[in-house]
């Protein structure tokens, strides 16, 4: 065994090609695989038919699970409130589960008066906008059927 000046000895001729198997792997399959839901998404349309209807049926259950997450903080800190306000060192199941129902409607009836509010922010703000445009108003207007004979005001422009 002849050694050389680094004193590798006969490693110096072999490469560590492990390396470059796995990255060369990885990228291989992942080229196979955007090949794959190409053809399997954007060309075969009953697998996107089959996706459209798996959406709208987990639609209903991904927003409630969306709102339960977002109503939970609000849920538990009503629910330290009225704990704190029980002033009892040692609460039962019971309680526990009435504290716990108060919580879940009255976090449930903020959300409803805030959503309400910001609807109805939103409705005024359209009505202020429609009467400050007046082409758009009379196109709003209602339109008397022809042939009706009827002696209603509303109905007269």
């Amino acid at each position: 065994m002849e050694k050389n000046d680094n004193g590798e000895g006969e490693k110096q001729g072999k490469w560590n090609i492990k390396p470059y198997l796995a990255v060369g792997l990885v990228v291989l399959v992942v080229l196979i695989c955007a090949v794959t839901y190409y053809f399997a998404v954007l060309r075969y349309h009953g697998l996107s038919d089959f996706g459209a209807k798996t959406m709208s049926i987990l639609q209903p259950i991904i927003f409630g699970i969306i709102i339960a997450y977002l109503v939970n903080p609000i849920v538990k800190w009503e629910e330290k409130m009225l704990v704190r306000i029980s002033k009892k060192n040692t609460i039962d199941l019971k309680t526990k589960r009435m504290f716990r129902t108060i919580s879940i409607f009255g976090a449930l009836l903020l959300v409803i008066f805030l959503v309400g509010i910001l609807l109805r922010l939103i409705i005024v703000r359209r009505r202020i906008t429609i009467g400050c445009n007046s082409k758009l108003k009379s196109r709003l207007t209602p339109i008397r059927p022809r042939g009706l004979a009827c002696n209603c005001t509303f109905l007269s422009a």
